[in-house]
């Protein structure tokens, strides 16, 4: 079974109104949640009834997701946390989807890269973040489980403050408890970035950027915009190599996240080339996301 550890900071930040699906969304996390408080390894009983459950629930949440000609920042990642319990791979891409959408849409949370983690594990791969771990029956406790830390296109402790995740030290020293100690560290982050009067300097502009460049500015931590991020995850889809094309993917989605609308389509090109590189079939050029995640990721403003 496994384990995420979810960082939310408050409230959605982004402007709007509920949608007419907010109520029916937030009642059905709220029994997600419940269904998971589990104080010890959960019994074959409980979680054959939380599956059960998961079930219905994930079922309506598509209906709805097929209704739906617009969501909110929360609509979407309300249903970003129900389909990462879908038991496919599938379902958990959807997952990733709508978690981005609700960051473009001013949601502050860990779920973009909660989801990417979980999504990779199911699909045989090392999670990247280091935000999923299982149950040791032996220890009785829950143990991380391995991460993809080979250079130069791992994870950098930078980026996985940028996306609310504790530092690998600490989730290999405390667990699931790093998200805790981490949030001095992620509301400095957040603070600056999300403060109005940081501006820093651009580094790369669109052109004859090579990949060797983009690395060393990724690895010292020296892409500071949302249109640096863009412009270094254009030039790494370039590639084939499906570990410099996540990495653009991860990049892609933060400067979505960071208030770039022109990320959302390099979002869908970069998940679309990484998934045929590992021999999976490409989601967003075969238009099977739902309108609502279209009128997000390909909405230019």
């Amino acid at each position: 079974m496994l384990w995420l550890a979810i960082i939310c900071l408050g409230a959605s930040q982004a402007q709007g109104t509920a949608s007419p699906y907010t109520q029916e969304l937030k009642a059905l996390v709220t029994t997600d949640q419940a269904d998971r408080q589990f104080k010890s390894q959960p019994s074959k009983e409980e979680m054959a009834r939380m599956l059960k459950n998961d079930v219905a629930r994930l079922a309506r949440t598509r209906e709805i997701l097929i209704e739906a000609k617009w969501l909110s920042a929360d609509d979407f990642d309300a249903a970003s946390l129900l389909f990462q319990h879908g038991a496919r791979s599938e379902d958990t891409l959807v997952a990733h989807e709508l978690a981005a959408c609700a960051g473009a849409l001013g949601k502050i949370g860990s779920l973009p890269a909660l989801t990417e983690d979980r999504l990779l594990m199911r699909l045989g791969r090392l999670q990247r973040f280091g935000s999923q771990y299982s149950w040791t029956t032996a220890a009785l406790a829950v143990k991380l489980n391995p991460v993809d830390e080979k250079l130069p296109t791992a994870v950098t402790d930078d980026l996985r403050t940028d996306y609310f995740v504790p530092s690998l030290a600490l989730s290999r020293k405390f667990g699931i408890g790093a998200n805790e100690k981490a949030m001095d560290a992620v509301f400095a982050r957040v603070k600056i970035r999300r403060n109005p009067k940081h501006r820093p300097a651009e580094r790369l502009a669109p052109g004859a950027i090579t990949p060797a460049t983009v690395l060393g500015l990724y690895r010292s931590g020296r892409l500071q915009t949302d249109r640096d991020l863009r412009n270094a995850a254009a030039v790494l889809t370039r590639s084939k190599d499906p570990e410099r094309l996540i990495l653009a993917h991860e990049l892609a989605t933060l400067a979505l996240i960071e208030g770039d609308r022109k990320a959302g389509r390099l979002f869908e090109k970069t998940w679309d080339r990484f998934a045929v590189a590992i021999g999976q079939k490409p989601r967003y050029s075969a238009g099977l996301e739902c309108a609502a995640v279209r009128r997000v990721l390909e909405t230019e403003r």
